[in-house]
């Protein structure tokens, strides 16, 4: 009797301890989500401000040394370097990054000379390329 009645008590303290460590790993895999994506969600947006913004179809684009004529706050300051003679695709680049970053638009800024870059197949003289990503105030 006595032998039957510790069977019932280990069979009953081995289901606590199996459930209770199913929680356990069910909750550990719940907070491994990901976005639609594949990418892990962030949790602070890769800004100077740090807030998340939702992607934008549509942004300002300033070049040739115009600025917006509202008040802005710049959220991030991108910067490539590339060969010569890459400008417009370094600005279609900068544009997506921006749109992504969630920002009313961008200024993409002059080229600068940027280096000799040497390889096997000879050398490339680069081009460094920035923008500045903004926020309307």
């Amino acid at each position: 009797m006595i032998k039957m009645l510790l069977t019932k008590v280990s069979v009953k303290i081995f289901f606590q301890y199996f459930l209770l460590a199913l929680l356990a790993s069910a909750s550990l895999l719940v907070g491994c989500s990901t976005a639609k994506n594949g990418e892990s969600r962030p949790k602070k947006a890769d800004t100077f401000d740090g807030i998340v913004r939702p992607p934008k179809e549509q942004i300002d684009v300033f070049t040739n040394g115009q600025l917006p004529l509202k008040p802005y706050k710049v959220i991030k300051i991108l910067s490539e370097k590339s060969r010569d003679g890459r400008e417009e695709r370094m600005a279609d680049i900068f544009v997506e990054k921006a749109k992504a970053l969630g920002a009313d638009g961008v200024i993409i800024n002059p080229s600068k000379g940027g280096g000799v870059d040497v390889g096997p197949f000879g050398a490339n003289t680069l081009s460094s390329y920035s923008a500045t990503v903004f926020v309307y105030e």
